[in-house]
């Protein structure tokens, strides 16, 4: 009990020590009066350069960082898979109708359109043949039949 009274003894005479402190050093710079000493007072004067003003144009633009957002925008997702080989058009440029946006790598088209009419080739090729033979009478009639049909589907191809 008697070192609870020496606790609580210590802690106000710290607080009222503390106290003091405080309001002696808030009241140090107040002169006797009770006003307080202008902020640089009693200092050395500070030299001022003096400039004639001139009239000129200022630049009515500014230049700043950010991001902007289009109120409108085109997702443009492809019909058809292949490699890009150029685009018409670059980021924010307009585009006008009929003006070729995407130029697609078509060497895998041509390949088989070469494919198709050599495939056409052989097929007419095969198809005169069939046509002597049986003019010869060296294939019989049902197969001549069944030789054009191949032939007819080249040719739509």
């Amino acid at each position: 009990m008697a070192s609870k009274k020496i606790y609580t003894i210590v802690a106000v005479a710290g607080i009222l020590t503390a106290s003091s402190v405080a309001w002696w050093y808030q009241n140090a710079n107040k002169s006797p009066m009770g006003i307080t000493v202008p902020a640089g007072a009693g200092g050395r004067a500070v030299g001022v350069e003096l400039v004639n003003v001139k009239k000129m144009l200022l630049r009515d633009d500014a230049e700043a960082v950010g991001t902007l957002r289009s109120r409108q925008n085109v997702m443009m997702r492809p019909e058809v898979a292949g490699r890009i080989l150029a685009l018409g058009f670059g980021d924010g440029t307009r585009v006008n109708v009929g003006q070729v946006l995407v130029q697609l790598d078509d060497t895998l088209q041509r390949a088989e359109v070469q494919q198709s009419l050599a495939q056409l080739s052989i097929a007419k090729a095969n198809h005169k043949r069939n046509q002597e033979l049986v003019a010869q009478n060296f294939v019989a009639q049902r197969v001549w039949t069944k030789v054009p049909q191949a032939y007819k589907f080249q040719k739509r191809r």
